[in-house]
């Protein structure tokens, strides 16, 4: 199956995000291709395309392998966001403080 390129593109942001929400930098907690799949609703091949897309712009690192934190024993590989892409979704992502709220806290 062929992908359109507005397809791939579209993927991107909602990879970065899940990877923002769901992973810490430096690999501590990084995420496979089917879990972003499944929290996307996009499909693994797109994800794929995504995360290296955001790899080669430096938002997002490859570790291998996982390991499983229950039994310590290796689960594949993932993804997870690097500082520069924790920058970068933030700036996207991340709801606006209400002057309410503020003000509340004083």
């Amino acid at each position: 199956m062929r992908f359109s390129e507005a397809r791939r593109r579209a993927t991107i942001g909602p990879v970065l995000e899940t990877l923002w929400k769901c992973t810490v930098a430096h690999g501590e907690i990084a995420i496979p291709f089917k879990v972003i799949a499944g929290k996307t609703g996009e499909d693994v091949r797109l994800v794929g395309e995504a995360c290296r897309t955001l790899r080669a712009l430096g938002l997002a690192d490859y570790h291998s392998p996982l390991v499983d934190q229950d039994d310590g024993t290796p689960r594949g590989a993932g993804y997870a966001i690097t500082p520069l892409g924790n920058q970068v979704a933030a700036a996207l992502f991340r709801k606006p403080f209400k002057a309410a709220a503020l003000e509340s806290v004083e």
